[in-house]
């Protein structure tokens, strides 16, 4: 079981069933099976039930309805590509539940969280798309905040998004500037 993630959608076995990992809180891990009976378990009781094994990654969750017509597809790609970029450099897998060891640059095991920033900026520096470790940390730290919705980096709606522009300081900015006035 080592370099299992357990996260929203896991499935498990535990006590002798099948469950689906809906959300984690704290040191607790809320359980649903197959006929909606919910559990809430602590995870180190769960860790240590004889029959508990991780026996599928979560699927991509289908995002709430409208979220993604919106967006450009470039959006769309960009956002899916930030959230495999920094679940490699937090886990070590950019795909939930992969069987493959990590590779050696981002082994948790063996590579501090900056190392593993570090070499995810390289690598995507090295790929033509210039990024720094402050950049990979960003991503994570949004990451972290919660910006994942439904599998997909909520600052993705801004990557798209056309603005307008308009505040009253560049109103003012362009009316001293068509009058001929000095401005701040």
């Amino acid at each position: 079981m080592s370099g299992t993630v357990l996260e929203p959608g896991t499935q498990v076995r535990f006590a002798k069933r099948t469950w689906t990992v809906v959300m984690l809180e704290g040191a607790c891990v809320r359980l649903v099976d197959a006929d909606n009976s919910v559990a809430t378990v602590l995870a180190n009781f769960l860790f240590a039930d004889p029959d508990f094994d991780v026996v599928g990654a979560p699927q991509r969750g289908v995002p709430p309805f409208g979220l993604l017509e919106d967006l450009p597809e470039q959006v769309r790609m960009r956002a899916y590509a930030w959230e495999r970029h920094v679940r490699e450099a937090e886990t070590g897998c950019p795909v939930p539940g992969q069987v493959q060891p990590p590779r050696a640059e981002f082994d948790p095991a063996r590579r501090s969280m900056a190392e593993r920033e570090a070499a995810k900026a390289a690598e995507l520096t090295a790929a033509g798309q210039p990024a720094s470790a402050v950049t990979v940390r960003r991503m994570r730290a949004r990451a972290c905040g919660g910006w994942w919705t439904a599998g997909l980096p909520g600052g993705a709606r801004r990557w798209g998004a056309r603005t307008s522009g308009w505040s009253p300081r560049s109103s003012r900015r362009s009316r001293r500037r068509r009058s001929g006035r000095p401005g701040r």
